[in-house]
């Protein structure tokens, strides 16, 4: 239970950091002047409900490249279905086929963002744990 708490919170993290980047991004491009006052709320709890399913979906240790891809592509239609939905429900997107796949290519840019993140936060705690075995090991 302790793992996955950690890992919602740091899914939770990285992805509304980079869904709050997508959108910055977004109102900069389209010279968008008001936004609704619950944006920041709304942009929280899909963070949150995003965190939670993308804890759950990569809870389990992925033993393969083949079976990673595979949930990762399973994980990212589910990411677009949801995100789609409150983008309706949100009013950040229309109910036609090209603002489902903006919205869908948005989703793909917080993909990459989020990571890219963990990648780096992962590879960085890695680094940190393999110094400190080569430090133990020097001294036995």
């Amino acid at each position: 239970m302790m793992r996955f708490i950690k890992t919602f919170v740091n899914y939770f993290a990285t992805i509304t950091t980079a869904i709050l980047i997508v959108c910055a991004l977004n109102i900069q491009l389209t010279g968008y002047e008001s936004l609704d006052k619950l944006i920041l709320w709304q942009i929280i709890f899909a963070g949150a409900v995003t965190a939670f399913v993308t804890a759950v979906f990569f809870l389990k240790d992925i033993k393969s490249m083949k079976q990673y891809i595979i949930v990762s592509v399973i994980h990212y239609f589910c990411l677009c279905a949801i995100m789609i939905f409150f983008g309706m429900q949100f009013g950040w997107i229309g109910k036609d086929v090209i603002s489902c796949v903006l919205m869908a290519i948005m989703v793909a840019f917080v993909y990459g963002i989020t990571f890219l993140m963990n990648y780096i936060l992962q590879k960085k705690e890695a680094d940190e744990i393999n110094k400190a075995l080569r430090e133990r090991n020097k001294l036995l």
